[in-house]
């Protein structure tokens, strides 16, 4: 008896990651995209490098200083060993000044899944800024993918970007 719920509580754990890993499989990266910006949100930054895609959009529902974020980062091939990254934003004015708060991002979705032949780490936050007095918000992505030499872990570190965004709306650069 005691073995048939342990296999029971087993087969419902693992049956929701299976069910969602073959929706993932059907997605591409551009509905992806799509899915994970509202019609509210104002997309200011798109950048695309190799197979890895990252957004930026503001949205009044989110508050005034607050921007949401997302990557979708090809962390395999089939059949290959996931590789370790490292991502991160920089927000930044026409200066060079930069705009992160005091305050870490809060995230609102995680994981993985399976699409297009490969394994992809999602990951989509709000981030809080300071634009008070921002006339261009410039947003650059730097993505670090690891590579094994030997016995000792490099990361080869790529800027993706920049982005620039008019706080008026206007002459959005980098967004397709």
């Amino acid at each position: 008896m005691r073995m048939k719920i342990k296999l029971r509580c087993l087969i419902l754990m693992v049956l929701p990651l299976v069910s969602s890993c073959s929706n993932a499989e059907q997605l591409k990266s551009r509905e992806w995209l799509s899915n994970n910006i509202n019609a509210d949100e104002n997309l200011i930054c798109q950048l695309e490098s190799g197979d890895d895609l990252f957004f930026a959009s503001m949205s009044d529902s989110f508050g005034a200083d607050v921007v949401k974020t997302g990557y979708l980062i090809k962390v395999a091939n089939k059949g290959e060993r996931p590789v370790a990254y490292t991502a991160g934003w920089k927000f930044q004015d026409a200066s060079g000044n930069y705009l992160e708060r005091n305050i870490a991002p809060k995230m609102i979705r995680s994981g993985y899944i399976k699409m297009n032949g490969g394994m992809y780490a999602e990951y989509v936050e709000l981030h809080y800024l300071y634009l008070k007095n921002v006339d261009e918000l410039v947003v650059t992505m730097e993505l670090g993918k690891a590579t094994q030499d030997d016995h000792e872990r490099k990361y080869d570190a790529e800027k993706i970007g920049p982005c620039r965004y008019k706080m008026d709306g206007e002459g959005v650069e980098g967004v397709k």
